[in-house]
């Protein structure tokens, strides 16, 4: 018995393409099978990119080695392939082709690529191309709008007129009626379609009578298929082909949920026939066998055809999980825009953010679920870029969504992601203020609901691992052509396991006080090492953790100190896969005394030469500077604005007192910094 494992597919209707790219003649990888090493999440699947819409995309994962394949479905003259990458584009890749998926030619080694739209001219016959990278350019994976190939298909040869089929016996006496591992045979009996019969006593009915006797046979001839009707959708696990003589030596089993748009779960090459148990992981109501290539002279021949599966899990309905739920965040503004009003169900409360291009927020939902949305309802200080990521402990993040051409008002997203803690992540501001939320509303479901029957009832083996379970019958076949009790498997059975990224980053090395007020404290480090790429940085003070900043951020200002007061502060450094690097050698700081001012009060800072993206910032593109000052903690804030480029100091006449003082700049085009503490000149 020949054993041909699969790789994982889901199921589901590719939605139509628009936007597409106009290309003559036309692009055969358009819509076909794809598959891929890896992906980010759901929403950046292989299959984003051959839909012919260029604004998606497929992502993988932040790591070197990932690869993307397109199946043509058959063999095609070549003429080109273009590949329009996103900015995650690989700086060394190859691009190659292969008639068999297993055995590859490289048309192309790119060593110096540059992003943008690749265009490759060249003369193959091939039925795949993979675009396999090599060394990515950026500390992300690798991602493509559009992967395109065009060609047409070779001139066929002329065949000579077959001999009438001999009859045969089947080669295996087993009754097809047994069950596999799987469970029941749900093809037994079931309705059936074909491309064609070879008479009237060879119906595709036939190959589902679960009599070894009788089977369906094609018409002499090449693209002959069957289909069967399980009636309902199903998980399904395994086939089970039980082939006469006139065997389809390549084929490909296909799924769809309406029996018109099909996927292929797996492409069979060089089959001897006999019997052939082909795993599978894939979800359909209709199953279909599509000869490729026959191997007789004759058309292709089935004693029985059998499906082996389970009833899907439904998942629950999700619901609205985060409302009233604990909330905290990177900064609040100020005490009336605090983070638990994002969560408070009431859209007339927000959360808001100093001013800044990073700062988050997230909610802890009390227990872990399964995310399935996020509902963002944004003030007009929206995040232009933005992340939403979870966790399960609120300091190991994965990042399940990544928005870059945020636009404000209400972002709906449908994600798939898991953990207790849920974060958005705001990276850049659309606005000269910070990050602001009406609502941020999270909705799933609690995660033991979410998992899969395992008491055995589905009828679905436990480790989804793809191993040779026996799908067949106990019962000897008496098959004396051995295909059977030889341990071949049909096909190489993938054993290569997951690379996982155990390495943590170096240590941040040179913390050090940079400035040191009555209030605050302005840290630096130097940047962590990482064999893949340092991702954020936790800064700790007195063995708690303040804040989370994204590399390669390497400074931090912590506000709302006690004046005269000693502080031990430490950084470590975390990567994409969670691995956190030991602490940095801790730094004591003591903040300033506080000193009553007043009339004559002089503030001095340095003119800023660089933008917050780390830009360079031109003397002339600086529009002024705004001081805030406010007389205690409870005391009302103020402002003066000062319109001039070329400033260093001004001074202010207050009455008597203690004081805060921050200061921003801001741009020609009204474009704020963050507002950071600055002390009066003694």
């Amino acid at each position: 018995m020949k054993y041909i494992a699969s790789a994982v597919l889901a199921a589901a209707l590719l939605a139509p393409a628009y936007g597409a790219v106009a290309a003559a003649p036309s692009n055969l990888a358009l819509d076909k099978p794809v598959s891929a090493s890896s992906s980010q999440n759901r929403n950046r699947d292989a299959e984003f990119a051959v839909d012919g819409n260029v604004g998606t995309r497929w992502s993988s994962d932040f790591s070197d080695g990932n690869w993307i394949i397109v199946d043509l479905e058959s063999v095609y003259d070549i003429s080109s392939v273009i590949l329009q990458w996103e900015t995650a584009y690989p700086e060394q890749y190859n691009l190659e082709v292969s008639l068999d998926g297993s055995n590859w030619e490289t048309v192309s080694a790119v060593t110096s690529s540059n992003g943008g739209v690749d265009s490759f001219a060249m003369t193959r016959s091939a039925r795949y191309v993979r675009v396999e990278s090599v060394k990515r350019a950026t500390k992300w994976g690798v991602s493509l709008w559009e992967l395109e190939v065009y060609g047409v298909e070779p001139e066929p040869e002329p065949e000579p007129e077959p001999e009438p089929e001999p009859e045969t016996e089947p080669e295996s006496t087993t009754d097809s009626e047994t069950t596999s591992g799987d469970g029941a045979n749900l093809a037994l009996n079931q309705t059936m379609f074909a491309s064609s019969s070879e008479n009237s006593s060879r119906l595709p009915e036939e190959a589902v009578d679960g009599d070894m006797n009788s089977r369906w046979a094609s018409e002499y001839g090449e693209d002959q298929w069957i289909a069967v009707d399980l009636g309902a959708t199903y998980d399904l696990s395994s086939l089970i082909l039980r082939w006469e003589v006139a065997h389809a030596e390549d084929y490909d089993i296909q799924v769809s949920a309406d029996a018109n748009d099909w996927q292929t779960a797996q492409s069979v090459t060089n089959s001897d026939g006999g019997e052939d148990v082909v795993e599978l992981s894939a979800t359909g109501r209709y199953v279909r066998i599509q000869s490729v290539r026959r191997a007789t002279q004759w058309g292709i021949s089935l004693w029985e055809l059998e499906v082996y599966g389970a009833e899907p899990y439904v998942a629950p309905e999700p619901q609205l999980v985060s409302e009233g739920r604990p909330a905290t965040a990177s900064s609040t503004e100020r005490d009336a825009y605090a983070p638990e009003n994002a969560f408070d169900g009431s859209g007339s409360t927000r959360w808001a953010s100093v001013y800044g291009d990073t700062a988050w927020l997230q909610v802890d939902l009390g227990e872990a679920h399964q995310i399935t949305g996020i509902n963002l309802d944004w003030e007009t200080a929206y995040s232009s870029e933005y992340q939403i990521q979870t966790s399960y402990d609120g300091q190991s993040w994965t990042t399940v969504e990544h928005i870059v051409d945020g636009n404000g008002g209400t972002d709906e997203l449908v994600v798939d992601g898991h953990g207790r803690y849920v974060r958005m992540m705001g990276l850049a501001r659309a606005t000269s203020w910070g990050h602001s939320l009406w609502e941020m509303q999270v909705f799933g479901y609690p995660a033991d609901s979410a998992d899969s029957p395992s008491d055995g009832t589905d009828g679905s083996t436990d480790d989804g691992t793809g191993s040779e379970t026996d799908t067949g019958s106990d019962t000897d076949t008496g098959s004396d052509d051995g295909s059977t009790g030889d341990g071949s498997t049909g096909g190489e059975e993938s054993t290569e396991e997951e690379t996982v990224d155990t390495t943590a980053p170096s240590a941040p090395g040179s913390l050090n006080d940079t400035a040191v007020g009555t209030s605050y404290v302005t840290l630096s480090w130097s940047e962590s090492t990482d064999n893949e790429a340092v991702m954020s940085y936790e800064v700790y003070r007195d063995g708690a953790r303040i804040t989370e900043l994204l590399a390669p951020e390497t400074s931090y200002t912590d506000t709302g100190l006690s004046s005269g007061t000693t502080y031990q502060y430490s950084v470590r450094a975390g990567d994409a896969a969670g691995n956190w690097s030991e602490n940095s050698t801790t730094l004591v700081v003591t903040t300033n005394s506080e000193q009553v001012v007043g009339d004559g009060v002089v503030l001095e800072w340095t003119t800023p030469d660089q933008r917050e993206n780390g830009s360079y910032l031109e003397l002339n593109e600086i529009g002024g500077y705004e001081i805030r000052y406010q007389q205690g903690a409870d005391g009302e804030s103020q402002s003066v604005v000062v319109n001039d480029a070329y400033a260093t100091s001004h001074e202010l006449n207050l009455e008597d007192g203690i004081y805060e003082f921050s200061i921003a700049v801001f741009d020609v085009n009204g474009l704020y910094s963050q507002f950071v503490p600055i002390d009066p000149v003694p």
